[in-house]
């Protein structure tokens, strides 16, 4: 019998059949090649590329912001001895010994305007120029602003006294970390009145003294005389200007407008 729709139709079906098997075996030993599938090589390298460039843009970004250097602070040519908050900086200062502060530097007290100026009673060690954060802050008895927190100070810079007169200690105060300075002028009136705490940790004494366990001594002290080095790294001191009608406290500074840093 011959298939009459089939191309090979001369062929028997028994015929056919036989040559489909031998196709069929000849076509799994042998299986026909299939064309090879199109890939764009380049593109692909170019995806994975740019995903390892982006991750590794976004890990640099995120350890750069992480450990990036603190901005510069930017410190202005003067001093501006009535803002609530300032800095000190080479900028805006400039190194003199106390006797050169004492000649062009307003006077400690200002009786009629209730004004304490006073320089940093401080001598910086190794004689550097620092970096000084100055916060005007309300005393906590009346709310008048006549403290002045300083910080900023490193280990060995020695605290001195910027006046002849007497430093006041109590029986709790042996590290010098609040003292009291007192001073008068020719005439015998109160010339300064100035408190000083310091912290973290108070000072190491430059001065000798014994307190009593009982009571508060005044101890002469000579304007210059250093009373206490400074013993840790990154010291704030709080300068507290007491007397009748303290309206405020200011740092000295030269007619030009730059705070005055002490020098020996």
């Amino acid at each position: 019998m011959k298939l009459e729709n089939n191309p090979d139709s001369n062929l028997t079906e028994a015929e056919l059949s036989e040559q489909q098997r031998k196709e069929a075996v000849e076509n799994f030993i042998n299986p026909p090649k299939k064309p090879p599938v199109k890939r764009n090589w380049l593109k692909i390298a170019a995806w994975i590329a740019g995903s390892v460039l982006i991750i590794s843009v976004v890990t640099a970004a995120v350890v750069y912001e992480t450990n990036k250097p603190p901005k510069p602070v930017l410190i202005p040519s003067t001093f501006d001895v009535s803002a609530i908050k300032s800095t000190i900086g080479a900028n805006d200062s400039v190194q003199m010994t106390l006797g050169e502060c004492a000649k062009i530097a307003p006077p400690y007290w200002n009786a009629q305007a209730g004004i304490m100026t006073v320089p940093i009673p401080v001598i910086f060690n190794d004689n550097r120029i620092p970096i000084l954060n100055v916060e005007k802050i309300p005393n906590p008895l009346d709310g008048v602003l006549n403290q002045m927190s300083i910080s900023g100070f490193e280990s060995g810079d020695v605290i001195i006294s910027p006046v002849d007169g007497e430093i006041q200690i109590g029986p709790d105060d042996e590290d010098l970390g609040y003292f009291t300075l007192f001073s008068k002028d020719a005439q015998g009136n109160d010339d300064l009145t100035m408190s000083i705490a310091t912290s973290p940790k108070g000072l190491s004494p430059l001065i000798n003294f014994n307190v009593p366990t009982e009571q508060q001594i005044l101890i002469p002290i000579k304007k210059g005389q250093p009373i206490g080095e400074i013993t840790t790294s990154n010291t704030s001191i709080v300068i507290n200007g007491n007397g009748p009608s303290t309206y405020g406290n200011n740092l000295a500074t030269t007619p030009e407008g730059k705070a005055i840093l002490l020098t020996k």
